[in-house]
């Protein structure tokens, strides 16, 4: 069974076109969960203090079989100085 990796980054979605052969649904379920904090980290917006990232598998006939998604709330305690540091 080929499965598709599709990620969703804000409003911005790439979609696997080259997919990946030979995986167990256990190793679906653990890429799909364990490339979230890789894709927050490669590509966190600077402003936002709201960021979701998802990935959702398909498999080779297109029908979506897994979802995983990362949100990042963030905001500061107390406001920073206007000399940009805390």
């Amino acid at each position: 069974m080929r499965y598709y990796f599709d990620v969703r980054i804000g409003t911005n979605e790439v979609l696997d076109e080259q997919g990946s052969d030979g995986l167990d649904v256990a190793t679906v379920r653990r890429l799909a969960i364990a490339s979230l904090p890789v894709i927050v980290a490669e590509n966190l917006p600077v402003e936002d203090d709201h960021y979701v990232a998802e990935v959702k598998v398909r498999d080779e006939t297109n029908r979506p079989v897994f979802a995983a998604t990362l949100t990042v709330e963030s905001g500061w305690l107390t406001p920073p100085h206007p000399n940009g540091q805390h």
